[in-house]
């Protein structure tokens, strides 16, 4: 089957980088600014949980589902996501607050419609090429938002202008959508059949659906080694007076880099049909597994001469890892009764989320008890587990 053209392959890439510029801006960009300007440690530290939108998007992925109409969606998110970054720029701290809820739940709704488009439009050996578009282009988007939005506000002063920027390009998108809907979202109406299956016989389905298990367990426990490990490395680098400038260059700009440049080799790779997406993620996670031994070895011996090297394994693996896992997730969700297949995929998405904070949450709790080392020890083992996991991943995930 011919996967779609090569400029609506650029188009849904796109889409992807505006999100990561969102995300970028709040993870990276909001905190900096806003503690600049005087903003309290509370309301900083609290930016994260202005986005559990994302958390919930499970919750309207069923109505997604059922009234498949892609451009009404993106419209609408389109529109009221450049209406919370106009609001952003207003100086009471009660509408500042919420926008950032309003950014997070049209920004949650546009990914949930994204991954309805990819559900229909890839298929089979072109899972790998879409979750590729959907790796490499979030992280370029978050490169942009998290780092070159610092370094305009640093040198221009452009602070709260960003979002005046950002606005008009989700109105001018929001306008383009509708001058070529035909072209970019053809509207997909609900089957009869679709429409007639009550709620209780569609979550019937979701829960049979081939690999779902495995699928929630690889979600929730693959990105600890790696980001646990990455967390407690790095605080023990401050701890142990490690140049901020040095541990924010490795870890920054030429991390980000360094895992752009490996996700798109590996997703031509993929695409090429060169490597399974199992294959992949197998590898990656034997390399997690070196990286965070890499990391024990430092911290045992308190030796930080190869911090270099190790940063560079850590971009390899997040370089790696992600486009794989969203390969079976959309292989997974394709798997399910098409009334809730983008239901399946957010819902493997929240997971994954909820598997990366929570990770760094445990990682936190458990180093602060038992120190750098045991804590490293600790991801060590679950590294191992993750290897285990991807060794059984069932025939229905393996097979593309």
């Amino acid at each position: 089957m011919q996967g779609p053209r090569m400029w609506y392959q650029f188009f849904l890439a796109s889409q992807y980088a505006l999100q990561g510029i969102l995300y970028g801006l709040q993870l990276r960009y909001l905190p900096i600014i806003l503690r600049k300007s005087g903003s309290s440690l509370l309301l900083v530290g609290s930016l994260n949980l202005l986005t559990f939108p994302w958390l919930l998007k499970s919750l309207w992925a069923p109505i997604i589902d059922i009234y498949g109409n892609k451009t009404f969606w993106l419209s609408t998110s389109y529109a009221g996501t450049a209406l919370a970054l106009l609001l952003a720029r207003v100086d009471d701290r009660i509408i500042f607050i919420t926008s950032l809820v309003l950014l997070n739940l049209f920004s949650a709704t546009v990914d949930l419609t994204l991954g309805k488009i990819l559900l229909s439009k890839f298929h089979g050996d072109q899972l790998s090429r879409a979750s590729s578009l959907q790796i490499i282009g979030y992280k370029i988007g978050f490169l942009i938002g998290g780092g070159l939005t610092l370094l305009a506000a640093e040198y221009s002063l452009m602070r709260k202008e960003i979002f005046f920027a950002l606005a008009i390009s989700y109105f001018s998108l929001m306008v383009t959508l509708f001058v070529t809907k035909s072209y970019v979202t053809p509207n997909v109406c609900p089957k009869p059949e679709i429409l007639r299956y009550s709620e209780t016989t569609r979550m019937s389905g979701f829960s049979r659906t081939p690999g779902l298990q495995w699928m929630i367990a690889c979600a929730c426990v693959y990105k600890y080694a790696s980001h646990s490990s990455q967390s407690i490395f790095t605080m023990f680098l401050v701890d142990t007076g490690e140049s901020l400038g040095r541990i924010g260059f490795l870890s920054g700009m030429v991390g980000q880099g360094i895992s752009i440049a490996v996700a798109s080799m590996w997703g031509v790779a993929l695409s090429a049909k060169r490597i399974l997406p199992t294959q992949l993620f197998l590898l990656t996670s034997l390399l997690s597994v070196c990286s965070v031994f890499a990391q024990l070895c430092v911290v045992w011996l308190n030796d930080t001469k190869f911090i270099a090297l190790v940063y560079l394994m850590l971009s390899v693996v997040h370089g790696s890892q992600a486009t794989p896992v969203y390969t079976l997730m959309l292989r997974c969700s394709q798997n399910a009764p098409q009334s809730v297949q983008t239901t399946c995929y957010s819902f493997l998405g929240t997971l994954e989320i909820l598997g990366k904070q929570f990770s760094l949450f445990i990682a936190g709790v458990l180093t602060e008890a038992l120190g750098y080392v045991a804590g490293l020890y600790i991801s060590l083992v679950v590294s191992f587990f993750v290897v285990i996991l991807v060794w059984h991943c069932p025939k229905y995930l393996r097979c593309p």
